[in-house]
């Protein structure tokens, strides 16, 4: 039904066997950038805001539909304290259960985001373990492959192979007899 309704009211979809629908976000918003045009991402998924750039900004649904948080690479910062590529990382070290995504137990948002502050990055992260304390150290350890491929399954991938020019995703009305 959603098909139908995007083709009636003139909204250009993509789909491609093999690929998520997050890929090929992530691509559409890569050419935007070299393309040099404004891009807004509407979604729920925080794992969009590594999209972000000075071209893409990312609207975040709040209390259903009603309500956006909107997040460019300085607003990522001011919250966040980090760059939007490094969300990936965030997602490698604190996991996300609503996409199946382990990261490494007992680390949450807050710690995670302490870590990437002092290391940024999960590889430095585990190059560094050694400095860790206690609990940290040992669950770090225990827990450096989760944290690894947690990091890949957060990537969104941006190389999907679109063949689109800018021109094609003009909206130019809807059809009235659908």
């Amino acid at each position: 039904l959603i098909r139908q309704l995007l083709d009636a009211f003139g909204i250009r979809r993509f789909e491609l066997d093999g690929y998520e629908a997050d890929d090929i976000i992530g691509t559409l918003t890569r050419l935007a950038d070299d393309w040099d045009k404004r891009v807004l991402v509407v979604t729920g998924d925080k794992d969009m805001l590594q999209l972000a750039s000075d071209r893409v900004t990312i609207a975040l649904t709040r209390k259903g539909i009603s309500e956006t948080d909107r997040y460019d690479p300085q607003a990522i910062h001011d919250k966040y304290g980090i760059k939007p590529g490094q969300i990936i990382d965030l997602k490698g070290l604190m996991g996300d259960t609503s996409d199946n995504i382990p990261g490494i137990p007992g680390i949450g948002e807050k710690t995670g985001l302490k870590l990437l502050h002092q290391y940024g990055t999960v590889e430095e992260v585990l190059a560094h373990v050694e400095e860790l304390k206690g609990k940290m150290r040992e669950r770090v350890s225990e827990h450096a492959d989760d944290a690894i491929m947690s990091k890949q399954l957060a990537t969104i991938y941006r190389e999907v192979p679109v063949t689109i020019k800018w021109e094609d995703m003009a909206w130019s009305g809807y059809d009235d007899k659908t």
